[in-house]
């Protein structure tokens, strides 16, 4: 009985490992998926048919895509979340009261993930905000990113043990995505400790080059839910909007957000 459900454990991985594949390719071929995981022909052609059977893949011409299914397990989800209505809310009043753009991100996995992103899937979002118009980032809600390369990750990681963040670092690295990355669990440290301190992070060219954030948690009864991510361009957040008008303006927000959330729980 032991042999089988590790079996039928195996047969669930590699299903998933193959929705991964297909993401990661942005589409792929059954014998792209057959290399990547160095499956027998046969098995990859198994595992997708059940796949299309469930709706979590759909293939075109020879070439297999994530399914629809997928997308409304993922609005389920998004919806599902207790305080999903007053974070829109918060994060909509935001979008229209300041000029950049803001996100509400999530931990998933140690990992931080677009929960109410900036706006609706635009490829070329950040291409238009930096200076040099050089982006490559895509952003979209479920999209994840490296804890220490933005603001709402480091402030996150803030509300996180030391050891907590060591093992966040040694599983993922610490990838330098832009000139000004902290590559260094060191000197992250170090920065967390004046997040924790001053109950906001920052970043000045660390996810992107070009773009500034402030990132503060939202923590109800000391619960951490997520946090909001207000970003825009170098030449638009001045020193004193990075670490004080835009601080300031996000300790209101945050502050009314947990006393409603906080009044739905009571």
């Amino acid at each position: 009985m032991g042999e089988r459900n590790n079996e039928i454990v195996k047969t669930t991985l590699r299903s998933l490992e193959i929705i991964e594949i297909v993401k990661q390719l942005n589409g792929a071929s059954a014998s792209e998926i057959r290399e990547e995981l160095g499956m027998a022909e046969s098995t990859v052609y198994k595992h997708l048919n059940v796949l299309l059977e469930k709706g979590y893949l759909m293939e075109w011409g020879g070439q297999y895509e994530l399914g629809f299914e997928l997308f409304h397990l993922g609005e389920y989800v998004k919806k599902s979340v207790q305080y999903y209505h007053p974070i829109k809310e918060k994060s909509d009043w935001l979008r229209q009261n300041i000029p950049e753009q803001v996100e509400f991100g999530i931990e998933c996995n140690g990992l931080v993930m677009g929960y109410i992103v900036s706006t609706d899937y635009n490829p070329s979002l950040f291409y238009e905000l930096t200076e040099k118009n050089e982006s490559e980032i895509i952003d979209y809600a479920g999209s994840k990113a490296l804890m220490h390369t933005n603001a709402v990750g480091k402030a996150l990681l803030g509300e996180k043990s030391n050891d907590e963040i060591r093992n966040i670092a040694s599983k993922y690295g610490l990838l330098q995505q832009a000139k000004n990355t902290i590559t260094s669990v060191d000197e992250l440290l170090e920065e967390i400790d004046i997040i924790r301190e001053q109950g906001f992070a920052t970043t000045d060219e660390e996810w992107e080059n070009g773009l500034r954030e402030v990132g503060m948690t939202v923590k109800p009864n000391d619960h951490v839910i997520g946090g909001f991510n207000v970003f825009g361009p170098t030449y638009q957040i001045s020193d004193d909007r990075l670490h004080e008008d835009l601080p300031e303006l996000l300790r209101d927000v945050v502050s009314d957000l947990e006393e409603e959330i906080l009044g739905r729980i009571e």
